[in-house]
């Protein structure tokens, strides 16, 4: 068996039936990862995510929200946990496409101590054996 169960979705909508596997995930006793693509989840959703990931005690491991309209706001709320004790236990975090300005990117990854240089603008970044994927 995996040693993590996922919940996936893959909608253009953030609707009852996602809502409620992301509250089951965040609930969990098992090690977990969510996933959900494209829902347009917008800095409001990213905001609450973020809580979520706080609350969860560490069972959270993989969170993958890449074209959800998070924007420079959602993304650093995410970022924010990942880089903090709370959010150690993220093993992976997916924050790729999702509408932060470079300037806003730029500042997030200064604040992460992984500051841009000429030839990036985000993709992977390892914290050890830690996964953060930000693009704009």
């Amino acid at each position: 068996t995996r040693p993590w169960s996922t919940s996936a979705c893959s909608t253009t909508a953030w609707k009852p039936p996602q809502r409620r596997a992301c509250a089951r995930c965040f609930r969990s006793t098992r090690r977990c990862g969510f996933w959900t693509s494209a829902a347009t989840l917008g800095p409001g959703g990213a905001l609450s995510l973020a809580e979520g990931v706080k609350k969860n005690r560490g069972r959270l491991q993989r969170l993958a929200v890449p074209q959800n309209e998070l924007q420079a706001k959602g993304v650093k709320a995410l970022c924010d946990v990942f880089a903090s004790d709370e959010g150690r236990s993220l093993v992976y975090l997916d924050l790729r496409h999702n509408a932060v300005p470079f300037h806003d990117m730029a500042k997030i990854r200064q604040e992460l101590g992984r500051p841009m240089d000429d030839t990036s603008e985000g993709w992977m970044l390892l914290f050890g054996d830690r996964q953060l994927l930000l693009n704009r």
